[in-house]
């Protein structure tokens, strides 16, 4: 957490007010959480495009002239990251570790801030080719599960080779699909009728095509409601998502089921903690 339906609200709630903007200060309150370049690095650059990679934000900073070199501002919040907006540096609120002033769009200057409780969120600044080719610094990533080509067939491969994984940590493997995490892992599966320890090599075509549709569908659905504020999740404005009020099983462990009354299920499965139907999603070993 958080996801991405959480990180593209994020992207999209910042995007109007910092595209086009120039970089006038960086202020690292928090040293350690910057990676790469030295932050000085890209004062005068202006941010030209925005883009989620699986639980990555990307910002491309280029100069404003053919002089100079462009580079990629790639932000992880990680479990409890915070990256909003507000109209000065002051006052530095708790758990603050990164101001970035901006300014040149609009008359008055606009802060980006990093906030994060738990300080496992970074910033890596590294030197761009161009928009068009990702930076180095992100992990291997599976398909993006929104673009129009992700389908049973994209998911099938990704999931071949990997059949002795348990369906739970199959989601959770950012290699296999980017971008899904706790929450709407047992979201999907609950979605797609499937138990999260079924083994992914047991899946015939008919079920991976269910679960496809699932993965679409739940985080669709999530980003639609702008994700789901548990605790510390809020957006660009520090406003709060809304699919927490439309789970089907996750933090539910104990209350009738919404579907059929059966009582919601937990346990530790792939080393995170497992919600799911007995009834809807029945186990089938292989």
């Amino acid at each position: 957490m958080p996801e991405l339906p959480e990180v593209e609200t994020v992207r999209r709630s910042l995007e109007p007010s910092i595209l086009g903007q120039f970089v006038r200060h960086v202020i690292l309150d928090t040293p350690s959480v910057w990676r790469g370049a030295d932050p000085d690095t890209v004062t005068g650059l202006r941010i030209t495009f925005s883009k989620r990679r699986g639980k990555y934000l990307l910002f491309f900073l280029e100069p404003a002239g053919t002089e100079g070199l462009a580079y990629w501002l790639v932000v992880h919040l990680r479990m409890t990251g915070r990256l909003t907006l507000q109209g000065s540096p002051d006052p530095v609120r708790l758990h603050t570790h990164v101001r970035i002033e901006l300014g040149g769009k609009t008359p008055q200057p606009v802060w980006l801030i990093f906030q994060d409780t738990r300080r496992f969120g970074h910033f890596s600044l590294v030197p761009a080719q161009s928009a068009d080719q990702l930076p180095d610094v992100l992990p291997c990533l599976g398909p993006e599960p929104l673009d129009a080509a992700f389908d049973a067939k994209v998911l099938g491969r990704q999931l071949f080779g990997h059949g002795r994984l348990n369906l739970k940590a199959a989601l959770l493997n950012q290699a296999i699909v980017a971008g899904i995490g706790n929450i709407y892992a047992d979201e999907i599966l609950f979605a797609s009728r499937l138990a999260p320890d079924r083994l992914a090599g047991s899946l015939d075509e008919a079920e991976i095509g269910r679960l496809a549709e699932a993965i679409r569908d739940v985080l669709l659905r999530a980003v639609e409601q702008c994700g789901t504020t548990l605790k510390d999740y809020v957006d660009g404005w520090n406003r709060k998502g809304s699919f927490q009020h439309c789970l089907m099983v996750y933090g539910r462990a104990g209350q009738p089921c919404r579907r059929c009354d059966m009582t919601i299920q937990k346990k530790k499965l792939a080393g995170r903690s497992t919600h799911w139907c007995p009834a809807c999603q029945p186990y089938l070993p292989a």
